[in-house]
Order: C-alpha cells, then structure tokens, then sequence
C-alpha cells in the first residue's frame, strides 16, 4: 500500500529495508521519486546491519541504534539535489524491516538536510476524512512511581498544548492515574480544574471485568476499558498518551498502573494490538504518544510500539520522542484536526505516520494544497465521506467507518498479492465474502449516517 500512495502522490521517498541473502544482513536505502511521470530510483546505498548498531551478540534493548554518519551524509546530498526546497521527505519501511523502523532516523539525518518535515508513510491507504467543528479528545496519563504534583504538571502542559489548537467548544477528557487517598485525588483535580476551562476529569469507578468489541477484538487493560465505557456519544476524535514504553519480547508496548486508583501495584503492559481496538472502538482518527519528563528519550519499547502500531494502523500516529512538548506538537494538532492539507513540523523530535493527503507540499519552491487527494486516493469501493458539520458524528458511526476502513484494507492487499501468485479457491472465496459483507455494510451505514446526522 505505501507503494501506491507513492505513486499517487508523486512522493519523494526513501524506502529503507533489509536484505537477508548472503552471509551479512545489509540495510538497503532507496531514494526514489518521480522523472518524466514515471517513478524511479535515482540513488541507492547497501550497508552492513552492525553498522546501524544490530548484532546478535548485542540484546536490542541494549544496543545502541542509530544512522551511520556515511549513510547520514549520503541521504542529505541525495535529498537536497533532488527535493524542492521545504519539501517533505517521506520514510517507507519496506517490509521485512525487522527493528529498522526503531531507530530515530529523524534525528540523526535532520542535520543533514535543510529545515523541511522528515515523515513516515504508512503501510495502509487511507479512509474517509471526517472533520467535526466540536473535537472531543481523550488525554490518558499514567506515570506510576511518579510526584503527584509533576505528574499533574506535566498533564497541565499536554492539556495546555492541546487547548491552543483545537477550536472553540472543544472538549478535553482526561482520565489520569489517582492515588489511593481521595484528598491526593481531589488536590490534583482542583489543579487541572481551576487552570483550563473546557475540560472534563473522569473519575474511575472502576471498569467492567471484560468489554468485548466483536471483530476489533477484546480489551484487557483497564484503562483502555475506562476510556471506552467512558466515552461521549461522539466517541473521541484523537486519543494522546502521556505514558512510557515496554517490551514484551521483542515487540513494543506501552507501560500504565495496573488500575487508575492503584498505583502501587506492579505496572502492566498494553501492545499495539490492543490499542488499535480501542482506537477503532471510540472512532478515533489520531493517536499521539508523549514521554513523561523523567525520560530523556523515547525507549526501543515506545519506538517499536508506536512503529507496530503507525505503520498498519489507518489513522495517524505521532510519537514525542523526546522529552519537553515543543512547538512541533503544536502543528501536529493543527494539521491532524485541519481536514485540509497543511504545512508539517520541522522538528526531530517527533516520529509522526502521516498519509500524503493531510501534508502541504512544495514544489518548485511553490505550496501544493494536494486538493486533488482531498479525501484520498481514487479507490474500487466509494468511501464513505462524512462533511464537515457542526453535528458532531455519533461514536458507533466513526467506529465503524474505522472497521470497515480495515477489512476493505485487508482485501486490497489480498488483491495485490493475488496478482503475482495464484491464490486457492478457499482465499478467492473468503476474500469475495469479506467484499460481499463490507458492501452491504457501506449502505447499512451509509442510510444510518443520513438519519443521525
């Protein structure tokens, strides 16, 4: 899919993988973009994986991963000879990528180009764009172990951030760790409260013992449970996280209290999987990712979650790898809740998954709007296209949008693989149900929007 969104949009992209023929494992870097209409390598680089810190001998946890400085110099000369000025450079992991996607490339080659956005482009096409005047967003903060009072400071200024670039009438909840005492809770409530108008704190009553979302899969955390059973009959625009990372093999996760009023138990882990159902349950179309201040920078369980889950999930994923809310989450808030392309942050400290559509371009030293890709790319099935509206959309319409954006996903990249192999009867047949089901599903929900809007 992230190969066609290149094309569509004429992107100048970098698509970095991993080579495994041969004795060594070698990292190969494309740069490709658009010559006389047609897409073309212009220049390519191999080099050893151990270069960029991954060996077996070293435990990736451990190791320290980064952009060989050769490599760094060859992508700015690259980019800067062939990308307009301000131009957005896009990152494509082309898969099988193993921990490639972990490293800050952000950081290390920001230097060597010339103040323009460094994004990465996901490996799904995107869905309908629906843009309410009145955003409801969830912030979710949980930092076990802890000072009360910097946590409650570090929320403020999430908190802050957010209500500088939403609308008026917006609406911010947030459901944050408590302390056992009621007082504790209640000093951090009256903290939050009488400094930012606009917001609602939940308060956790605890939350059921299992909630079950059908085919998005169910939902063991109970925070993720809260923030469901919590939600507004729009359901939540953007979901951002104030959390830290883990891992759980391998793979990323994110680390909260085992409870919201208990945090002196043990912490516990949520992996991408999980998040992207509560993603898809309260019809969110962003998630953002903030490190607490204790961290100087976003660990290899923050970065392989946030790339597990910004590379297949629809929406759009932004990590604040860095310690410190800067100016560039800023224009993340403007751009993600525009509705209309707009100009990306220039700013290393974020890792930020965003489809070509939602981003300005330059060419010729000229802005681009993308207009033409307004609401996405000319896709089979139409879209289900949502207008801009003072009536914000009821939750159980964007979660099922989302559902469906997902399983129409799946037989697009079926249809894909099919046309270089020769698939079985069995997966012609469960591949046409799926496409069957999701037609019936559009008009079902289409009708429905027509009548609760």
């Amino acid at each position: 899919m992230g190969e066609r969104l290149q094309r569509e949009h004429d992107l100048p992209v970098l698509n970095i993988g991993l080579t495994l023929s041969g004795d060594t494992p070698t990292v190969r870097i494309q740069f490709k973009t658009t010559r006389a209409s047609t897409r073309a390598v212009v220049a390519e680089l191999s080099r050893a994986l151990t270069l960029f810190g991954l060996d077996t001998e070293t435990s990736v946890q451990d190791a320290y991963l980064h952009v060989p400085r050769e490599v760094v110099e060859w992508i700015g000369t690259v980019v800067e000879s062939n990308v307009a000025y301000n131009d957005p450079l896009w990152l494509y992991m082309v898969k099988p990528y193993d921990l490639l996607g972990v490293i800050a490339w952000e950081r290390f080659i920001h230097d060597a180009l010339t103040a323009r956005p460094i994004l990465r482009l996901p490996d799904v096409l995107p869905g309908p764009q629906r843009i309410d005047a009145t955003v409801h967003i969830a912030v979710v903060a949980s930092m076990p172990g802890a000072d009360l009072h910097d946590a409650a400071a570090q929320l403020l200024s999430v908190i802050e951030t957010i209500k500088e670039n939403v609308s008026p009438g917006s609406v911010i909840y947030v459901f944050a760790d408590g302390a056992h005492s009621g007082a504790d809770r209640d000093d951090r409530r009256e903290i939050i409260l009488s400094s930012i108008p606009d917001i609602v704190y939940v308060e956790y009553k605890g939350a059921e013992r299992r909630s079950t979302l059908g085919a998005s899969g169910a939902i063991r955390s109970r925070w993720l449970r809260w923030v469901i059973q919590s939600a507004p009959p729009t359901g939540f625009d953007v979901v951002h996280f104030l959390v830290e990372g883990a891992t759980v093999g391998h793979e990323g996760a994110i680390a909260t209290s085992f409870e919201p009023d208990n945090t002196s138990a043990p912490s516990v882990v949520t992996q991408a999987g999980e998040v992207r159902s509560l993603l898809t349950a309260v019809g969110a179309a962003s998630a953002l990712f903030s490190l607490p201040h204790r961290y100087k920078e976003a660990d290899f369980g923050l970065r392989r979650f946030a790339d597990e889950l910004g590379v297949n999930w629809i929406g759009s994923v932004v990590l604040e790898a860095f310690a410190g809310l800067g100016d560039g989450i800023s224009t993340c808030y403007k751009l993600l809740l525009a509705g209309y392309p707009m100009p990306a942050p220039v700013d290393e400290r974020l890792v930020m998954y965003l489809q070509p559509r939602q981003v300005m371009r330059i060419r010729d030293g000229s802005p681009e709007s993308n207009d033409s890709h307004a609401l996405g790319p000319d896709l089979d099935e139409p879209a289900i296209v949502v207008a801009q509206s003072d009536a914000p959309a009821p939750a159980w319409l964007s979660a099922a949008e989302r559902y469906i954006e997902q399983k129409q996903g799946e037989v697009r990249r079926f249809e894909l693989s099919a046309a270089t192999r020769s698939p079985t009867k069995n997966e012609v047949a469960y591949y046409d149900g799926i496409q069957s089901g999701l037609t019936k599903a559009r008009e079902i929900v289409a009708r429905y929007a027509e009548t609760d809007q």
